[in-house]
């Protein structure tokens, strides 16, 4: 179990203050907000808890937007009930049914330490939001290169006002992934994380 210390992360939220991970909202996005994810209950699954595995998971969850994932190849799926300090974004193969990557992303500090329990859709407060997003344009900020997220549920229909975007953050250690509600990643990482989250795909966050 990962623990970060009260100095630590006391420093990451005073450089979250310090810096601002938004960018202003270029394009307008009209879309359908679809209903919230459900939060996921291994009870549901009707098997044994223990033999859960992240495929399933990620099966049960993508299954109401069926409709819309059609002719897609993949989707980017975070399961934030993973603590910051393992591996919880992949992307899942919809044809094969199988975890084809995996690697590492943050959330909002404000949401919590080591998961995002309290998540919001509410502008200014800086949190973590659940639900379906669809992948926008690519652009250079303040971050470097970034991806524009379009909230697609009642959880997170604000998220393009809020500028909840994709980017990456310098360091290698899991506090440092730390955002104000974006998708952040390791610098090493990005580049094979944008390779799969395209214009055009879609990103499900659960928790």
């Amino acid at each position: 179990m990962y623990s970060i210390k009260n100095l630590t992360l006391a420093l990451s939220f005073t450089f979250l203050a310090s810096t601002q991970a938004m960018c202003s909202p270029t394009e307008e996005f009209n879309t359908p907000l679809e209903e919230a994810p459900e939060i996921m209950l291994l009870e549901e699954m009707l098997i044994e808890p223990s033999r859960v595995s992240k495929e399933q998971k990620i099966n049960k969850s993508i299954k109401k937007y069926n409709t819309r994932l059609k002719g897609q190849k993949f989707i980017s799926f975070v399961d934030y009930s993973i603590p910051i300090s393992e591996k919880r974004f992949f992307v899942f193969d919809l044809k094969d049914k199988k975890i084809v990557f995996s690697t590492y992303v943050g959330h909002s500090g404000y949401s919590g330490e080591r998961t995002p329990f309290d998540t919001s859709n509410v502008p200014n407060t800086r949190k973590t939001s659940l639900g379906l997003y669809k992948v926008g344009i690519q652009y250079y900020g303040r971050w470097g290169r970034s991806k524009k997220l379009h909230g697609l549920s009642k959880t997170n229909s604000n998220a393009y006002k809020r500028a909840i975007v994709a980017h990456s953050m310098q360091g290698d250690k899991p506090e440092n992934l730390y955002s104000w509600g974006c998708f952040t990643f390791y610098e090493k990482d990005l580049k094979t994380v944008f390779s799969y989250m395209r214009k055009g795909t879609y990103l499900l966050a659960v928790y």
